[in-house]
């Protein structure tokens, strides 16, 4: 839904909206704020158990816009209502990070993660004060850690790649990616990622591994530019790189005309006479590289 959409209609339709952005992950701080903050003031009466739910959402999206005042206002509420609650201390937390007092905000993680080490929204905290304080190692540190509990996080083993990367380490990042791919083999998104790593580490295994996940992510999506651009400049490397039969050099030229084809193809769709021309011409320069 358009910002320009979000229009008050009345209380019911609020608190349906306010719910399918909960349930979509969608953040949509500035909409919930101007939205929530009406809805609480003049309906709270009328939402029963949620109020409590939509109070700590317009609280996060208030701490994403600035509004501080009503931030803290909620956050006394929450602390009135909920005085031993975890979730509230992790709210506490997440106040402290908005202002900048991140020493404060660890020492409050710490606290909650010394009672009970599973609350990983609690964790994850953590890691993302370690980035806002650009300390990319303590960051690491608390990112593997995490993961030694739970394996199965997707999202925090990309995290976990995207700073590796950062780092220019190359081959733990393709590790990552390589435990992202178990759980999701049919992600043509995580091929590709994982065809970028291997090229950048550079090496004639690296640009044959690259290339075969590269065919996987265009076999999963045919229409992946990115992916196709890459496949093409993986087989050109692999051919630069390696000491080949003709037979196998034979194959992978044919693979760069097809690739090549398939490129030029898409762009005649969606662009200029002239526009292909340098497409072209680009792969032609790039194969005699």
């Amino acid at each position: 839904m358009a910002t320009s959409k979000v229009i008050w209609k009345d209380w019911r339709t609020v608190r349906d909206q306010l719910r399918e952005w909960r349930e979509d992950n969608l953040r949509r701080s500035k909409e919930t704020v101007e939205l929530g903050e009406r809805l609480l003031k003049e309906y709270s009466s009328k939402l029963g158990d949620e109020v409590w739910t939509i109070r700590e959402q317009v609280f996060i999206s208030a701490l994403d816009t600035g509004s501080s005042v009503l931030a803290q206002n909620i956050l006394k509420t929450l602390q009135r209502k909920f005085p031993n609650s975890v979730r509230v201390r992790k709210l506490e937390g997440m106040q402290y990070e908005a202002h900048g007092s991140y020493d404060e905000a660890l020492e409050i993680y710490d606290e909650i993660l010394e009672k009970d080490a599973m609350c990983s929204d609690v964790w994850k905290r953590k890691v993302a004060v370690y980035k806002a304080r650009k300390d990319t190692g303590a960051a690491l540190k608390e990112l593997n850690e995490y993961l030694k509990v739970f394996v199965c996080d997707s999202e925090s083993w990309l995290e976990l790649s995207e700073l590796y990367i950062s780092n220019q380490c190359f081959g733990d990042a393709a590790y990552c990616l390589e435990e992202v791919l178990l759980s999701n083999p049919h992600n043509h998104l995580y091929h590709q990622r994982y065809a970028e790593i291997c090229y950048t580490k550079g090496g004639s295994e690296m640009y044959q591994l690259a290339c075969k996940h590269y065919a996987r992510a265009i076999k999963l999506n045919p229409r992946n530019m990115r992916s196709l651009y890459g496949y093409y400049l993986s087989l050109c490397a692999y051919k630069a790189s390696a000491k080949l039969s003709s037979k196998v050099l034979k194959e992978k030229k044919d693979l760069l005309d097809w690739v090549s084809g398939k490129i030029k193809k898409i762009h005649f769709e969606r662009c200029s006479e002239e526009r292909v021309e340098i497409v072209e011409k680009t792969l032609e320069m790039v194969a005699q590289h």
